[in-house]
């Protein structure tokens, strides 16, 4: 059986009773980044921005700042890694992503919020197809936007906790 809402795959993945928690936030980092907020499980909200470089070694972030004004409850952020194949190609490379998610990652100590870093293959399972069906897919903004979109469904389904 095809469920037809991401709620009712949600249900029947985790049982009827399963509590999601109620506010949590998902990024695709980079100089543009993606995000979606989802409150007791549902897609609520979704965006990108681009983060100014002003050298090397310095990002702007307050948009990412901005997101952390409401009580969340987890973040989940795509991971980075460099993979041997693409090693050459960063050379020289600023590395700006994995500095952006060292930021989210301090923001998160902050604001005492736990975190799970997500590699980006686990965005796979939620395709274009399923984000139509379940009415994601038209509310994402960017290609960002609807990649933070997979990674909070696709942890939200095999891995958020009990909240109570």
């Amino acid at each position: 059986m095809i469920c037809s809402s991401f709620e009712e795959l949600l249900r029947k993945a985790r049982g009827s009773d399963w509590i999601p928690p109620s506010l949590i936030l998902s990024f695709d980092p980079g100089e543009t980044t993606g995000w979606a907020m989802f409150k007791d499980g549902k897609l609520i909200k979704d965006d990108h921005f681009g983060l100014e470089t002003y050298s090397d070694t310095r990002i702007s972030a307050l948009p990412v700042w901005e997101l952390f004004e409401e009580h969340l409850d987890h973040v989940i952020i795509e991971g980075y890694r460099i993979y041997k194949s693409k090693a050459i190609a960063h050379t020289w490379n600023p590395l700006f992503t994995p500095k952006l998610i060292g930021y989210i990652e301090a923001v998160c100590d902050y604001h005492e919020v736990p975190r799970t870093i997500q590699m980006a293959s686990s965005k796979q399972f939620c395709n274009d197809d399923k984000l139509k069906r379940w009415g994601y897919y038209q509310n994402a903004r960017s290609r960002h936007s609807r990649d933070a979109i997979r990674h909070g469904c696709y942890w939200l389904l095999f891995n958020g906790r009990d909240k109570k």
